[in-house]
């Protein structure tokens, strides 16, 4: 199978690649870098079977875009996890400003979580609000926050285990926006 790729602003590019076998339906995804947002690209590609007759050529064009955000958690969802994994969350408040509750217990070993509004704003009136790296001990810390954001979503990220104790666990609530 071979085909090109030919883009307004990045260029030409040429591909190929073969199969051990002769399937009916062949797939291949292709990666490509150098792409530039928002030009126009048109893929040809064609195959020939074994018997060496070339197939129907086909052709896609295409945007490259922005991949869609990842879908929003919605507000008032408790979310607990055990990963020593750093993790980001955007959650749907319901409103692009006003108040919510934070509550978070990050238990023994110390996580930091650090809350920003997902496509810009405020949050306590400053870009980010990080909780510092503490370890709660079994009790919910909560606050109120005021916020202002461009979107209704705002993004936490957990730096999990960021004393480097061990094992981690964590949970965290932000209640629904409220004028």
């Amino acid at each position: 199978m071979s085909g090109t790729i030919n883009c307004d602003r990045s260029g030409y590019r040429s591909f190929s690649f073969s199969a051990s076998s002769y399937p009916v339906e062949f797939r291949k995804e292709q990666t490509l870098t150098g792409l530039i947002l928002g030009e126009r690209c048109v893929v040809r590609g064609g195959a020939v079977d074994r018997y060496d007759i070339i197939g129907t050529l086909n052709e896609l064009t295409f945007i490259v875009q922005h991949p869609p955000p990842p879908p929003a958690l919605p507000c008032g969802f408790q979310r607990r996890d055990g990963s020593n994994d750093p993790a980001s969350f955007l959650i749907e408040m319901g409103r692009t400003s006003g108040f919510f509750d934070f509550h978070r217990d990050t238990y023994f070993v110390p996580d930091n979580l650090i809350l920003a509004c997902a496509d810009g704003g405020t949050v306590n009136s400053q870009s980010q609000v990080a909780t510092g790296c503490v370890g709660t001990g079994r009790v919910v810390s909560s606050m109120s926050m005021r916020y202002a954001c461009s979107s209704s979503r705002i993004r936490v990220t957990v730096d999990p285990d960021c004393s480097n104790l061990g094992n981690t666990d964590w949970t965290f609530t932000l209640t629904c926006g409220r004028p």
